[in-house]
Formats: structure tokens, C-alpha cells, sequence
């Protein structure tokens, strides 16, 4: 299908550009595309007869090339990767908890892969950029939400991964963007990504910071109730905090 070809070409597009062909693009490549083929096809109930559900799978393997921008540039271990898997092993048991439907769920889990996607058409040193982005870098860095739900609508997924790609940055107060959505206006498979995805983010090392403490993580979420975060959300994220660091700890 047309779509896969197209998606296959940019992924590879994109390694062979950003990385060239030595070891950083192959680990990259690598790296997302075997997170997608053990940890996150086994969440996916479809049929193997189901074709369109086959496609999708195809899609989330390919765009793992273009996914790998993400694990190079942020030098993650396997340390790293581990405990990124032990944060949508939450993701998962949050949205079940939550009353998210089956569709719901499975779209989470591709949104939560596919989230920043939308960040191929920011320039590379505002991605980078250790310290605080002025306001016009800013502006940019925002379009990565609507240019991601644009690529991830094309792709045809049979559940609505696309606007959880787009409101990944609403805020539960409605100073967010690209929309100001506010409350339970944003979808609620977008609000328990904010968080998780928050909370993943505080807790990985940068190059220029080193990583939070999870539980250290959590406060500034919290902090964030009712403010960036669904209430409800961060509730149920902290029901789940000493379980998650159990995980981590064993990794």
C-alpha cells in the first residue's frame, strides 16, 4: 500500500540523514523497532486475518525508523529502554483503570510511540537546545503536535491515534497547545500520555541534566494537578509509583 512505501522511504530518509550509516543508525533502528515488535505488539488484539490491523503493525515498525530520531539523540541505554517499558506497562494498566475502551487502549499505545513524531519538521538545534527556548523557537517546537497528527491521520489506523497525538500537550486548564483545549474537552488518552510521558521525561537523563528520582519526578507531577494534568489522572499515576519503581529497580 501506498502508505507504506511512503512511510518506509521517510524512515529510512531520516536515519540515513540524521545518523548516516554507522552504528548510532543502526541502534536506532534497531533499538524502536524491536520495543515495538516484543513489548508493544503483544498488547494488540487483533486477528491475523484482519488486514487492516496487519497494516497498522507494518506502520508502527516502519515509523519506528523515523522514532529512532528519539532514542539516538537522547544517547538512551538499555537501562533506559527498560525502564521506558516498565512507564508504558503503566500507561497501559492506567487506561484500563480509567475506563478506557479496547480501541482506546490500543491507540494509547501507538500514541505513546508515536507522539513526537511531529518533531521531523522542528530544526534539529531547537530539539537539542539544553536551555530554555526563546519565544519564537517555542513556536516552532509547538507544530510538532499538528504535524504529527497529520502524519499519523494518513496512515489510516482503525483507532483514534490522531488525536491523542494532537492533544498530548493540552493542558487540563487550557493553557496548552496548539489548541487550548480544556478539561475533559481533551481526549483522556492524551491526558494519561501528558503525564506518564512527563513523568518518563523527568526521569531519563539529558545531556544536560541528569535524571530525577522517580519519586522526585512525580512531585513535580503533582505539582501539576489540576493545572498541566488531569487530576484524576495524577491520581491514579500515583497509586502506581511504588509498583513502577519496584520494575525499575529490577531492570
Amino acid at each position: 500500500p501506498t502508505n507504506l512505501v511512503m512511510f518506509y522511504l521517510l524512515g529510512v530518509l531520516w536515519v540515513a540523514v540524521r545518523y548516516g550509516r554507522g552504528p548510532a543508525a543502526l541502534s536506532a533502528v534497531l533499538s524502536v523497532a524491536l520495543f515495538d515488535f516484543f513489548f508493544v505488539q503483544p498488547y494488540f488484539s487483533f486477528a491475523v486475518s484482519d488486514v487492516q490491523y496487519l497494516i497498522t503493525f507494518a506502520v508502527m515498525l516502519i515509523v519506528g525508523l523515523v522514532a529512532g530520531q528519539l532514542v539516538a539523540s537522547q544517547r538512551q541505554s538499555a537501562a533506559q529502554a527498560r525502564q521506558r517499558e516498565a512507564h508504558t506497562r503503566t500507561l497501559y494498566e492506567m487506561a484500563r483503570e480509567l475506563g478506557l475502551t479496547a480501541e482506546e487502549k490500543e491507540a494509547l499505545l501507538a500514541a505513546s510511540v508515536l507522539h513526537d513524531i511531529g518533531k521531523l519538521a522542528v530544526p534539529e538545534h531547537i530539539i537539542s537546545k539544553p536551555g530554555r527556548l526563546t519565544p519564537e523557537e517555542f513556536e516552532k517546537m509547538k507544530i510538532h503536535t499538528i504535524v504529527g497528527a497529520e502524519i499519523v491521520e494518513s496512515v489510516g489506523f482503525p483507532y483514534p491515534v490522531s488525536p491523542m497525538v494532537r492533544g498530548h500537550r493540552e493542558h487540563w486548564d487550557g493553557s496548552g497547545y496548539p489548541d487550548r483545549l480544556r478539561g475533559d474537552t481533551i481526549p483522556l488518552g492524551a491526558r494519561i500520555l501528558a503525564a506518564v510521558d512527563a513523568l518518563d521525561s523527568l526521569a531519563s537523563p539529558r545531556d544536560y541534566r541528569p535524571a530525577r528520582p522517580l519519586k522526585d519526578a512525580l512531585t513535580y507531577v503533582v505539582s501539576e494537578s489540576g493545572r498541566r494534568f488531569d487530576p484524576t489522572v495524577v491520581s491514579a499515576l500515583s497509586t502506581h509509583i511504588d509498583d513502577l519503581e519496584k520494575q525499575v529497580q529490577a531492570l
